[in-house]
């Protein structure tokens, strides 16, 4: 057996911080996307790999580093441990993200963002948008600048629920931190049968 089929079977058996940050370093060293930037909203990071459905301009699909189905299903395997109710087809994988203040049009309406973030690190909270939040922060705008209200939430390894389609940002942090986010991108309502059985195949929980 592989370090690489070892590291998916100790996620599925014991779905734990360790053991996914574990595959994901493995795995990260075979993506594509290395210090790309400006992919998901302002900011960058030093790795990135969307698995699952994706859409990008009339393009969707299953991307490729789906067809590591037994990677794949052991992220899923994980996620859904810590979102037990929860539903995507996508999950947005980040290495060492620095992502300012930004929302996800993309994402379809009524859909939650499904987000943690795993590893050796400090700081990396997430602020998120919220009406009644106790804390602020300012939008940038061409008629002067906005203020919103929001809160700071710890997401190391604590499940984060929240509607991606209003604002939200990542704090700094030191270290090493992998942040990972399921969600339904808009485009997920041109997928086909043959679309969401891979999905299916690789550990999805689709939404109804």
């Amino acid at each position: 057996m592989s370090n690489m089929e070892l590291a998916c079977q100790n996620v599925v058996e014991e779905p734990t911080e360790a053991n996914l940050v574990r595959l994901l370093d493995l795995w990260s060293a075979d993506w594509k996307h290395q210090g790309r930037t400006r992919v998901v909203g302002p900011g960058a990071f030093e790795k990135y790999c969307t698995l699952g459905f994706f859409g990008h301009g009339g393009v969707c699909g299953v991307s490729i580093a789906t067809s590591k189905r037994t990677a794949c299903t052991a992220v899923n395997r994980f996620l859904k441990s810590r979102f037990p109710n929860g539903t995507w087809t996508s999950i947005a994988v980040l290495f060492n993200p620095r992502m300012g203040l930004h929302r996800d049009i993309q994402n379809m309406p009524g859909h939650l963002n499904h987000a943690l973030a795993l590893g050796d690190y400090t700081g990396g909270r997430v602020w998120i948008e919220d009406d009644k939040g106790d804390s602020t922060a300012l939008l940038a705008g061409k008629g002067g600048d906005r203020e919103l209200r929001g809160r700071w939430l710890d997401m190391h390894d604590k499940p984060v629920s929240f509607n991606a389609r209003r604002y939200h940002m990542v704090e700094p942090h030191q270290g090493s931190m992998w942040a990972l986010a399921a969600y339904v991108p808009q485009a997920y309502a041109r997928s086909t049968e043959q679309h969401r059985e891979a999905l299916r195949e690789a550990g999805f929980p689709l939404p109804v």
